[in-house]
């Protein structure tokens, strides 16, 4: 079933070629167009969408971080992109703050738009991988995204640390002179506690919250 998109844009050449190269993918469907001052939010959720393509040129970065803020307290479950021209991290680190799933740099190619789309239907941040270790630096000097640290035990804290550094269960049992199957359980709990699916997603996790160096 293909995923509904609606774009939000001022310049109608850049909504038009969106619409033209959208058209030959299967998968997704711009089902509307809206012009971002006059935008109807009652109008738009009619069309009911899976997510909203911003320009985030099109007015002040605050406004736009406003209308996202706004709308993700009532339709959090509706993926929300932006793009632009200029990478700004300060607006980057505020768009993931206030809800925002990611931003595009139109400058890129179409294939980054796809990429885009497809993190964030998979329920994760698309930040472009030029921009990503710069983007988790200034997160963790804001310490933001603080949530759940508190609920690791030092035990805990200590494995994430181990899996941080790519080590394998059986190298941070050796480490540690425990078991292979308490490791397994630690990183179980851990998983659960701050609520991601792999090794990876906790790398980042540990990355961004400062328990482990980038």
């Amino acid at each position: 079933m293909q995923k509904k998109i609606v774009l939000i844009d001022e310049n109608e050449i850049i909504m038009s070629g969106l619409k033209t190269l959208f058209y030959h993918i299967d998968l997704y469907k711009v089902v509307q167009t809206f012009n971002f001052i006059d935008i109807d939010e009652h109008l738009l959720m009619d069309y009911m969408p899976d997510m909203l393509l911003i320009n985030s040129d099109i007015s002040s970065k605050e406004k736009v971080i406003h209308f996202i803020s706004s709308f993700k307290s009532r339709y959090n479950y509706i993926k929300i992109l932006t793009y632009s021209y200029n990478v700004d991290i300060d607006y980057l680190i505020k768009l993931v703050n206030n809800g925002g799933d990611g931003d595009i740099n139109i400058n890129k190619s179409f294939k980054e738009f796809m990429d885009a789309i497809k993190e964030a239907f998979n329920d994760n941040i698309y930040i472009h991988p030029d921009i990503l270790p710069q983007f988790n630096h200034r997160m963790v000097k804001n310490e933001i995204l603080k949530e759940n640290v508190d609920d690791l035990t030092k035990r805990e804290i200590q494995i994430l640390q181990f899996v941080s550094k790519g080590m394998l269960n059986k190298e941070i049992a050796s480490a540690l002179g425990i078991s292979e199957r308490t490791v397994k359980n630690h990183i179980s709990n851990i998983f659960k506690k701050i609520k991601v699916t792999d090794r990876t997603q906790a790398a980042v996790y540990a990355i961004k919250h400062g328990i482990a160096e980038i």
